[in-house]
């Protein structure tokens, strides 16, 4: 069986980590929060290069149906 990721609150709450903040003046809000910033760019990123891969595969007559996978039928 996989052991799963930890979250991050339970990153947040481990004692070391609390002490690592702690020096570098830093709060578990300000990770959230940092986290929610990062995320929201890869959201983004990924929004991005879905559309430009569909863009390609539509100037390529290529549908995105069953079939329509990586040149198949072409």
């Amino acid at each position: 069986m996989h052991q799963r990721e930890p979250t991050l609150d339970e990153l947040l709450n481990e004692p070391i980590i609390r002490q690592v903040m702690i020096a570098d003046g830093h709060e578990p809000d300000d990770i959230r929060l940092l986290m929610r910033k990062v995320g929201g760019g890869l959201d983004r990123r990924a929004s991005g290069q879905a559309k430009l891969a569909a863009g390609i595969m539509q100037s390529r007559g290529v549908s995105g149906g069953a079939g329509g996978c990586c040149g198949a039928g072409a």
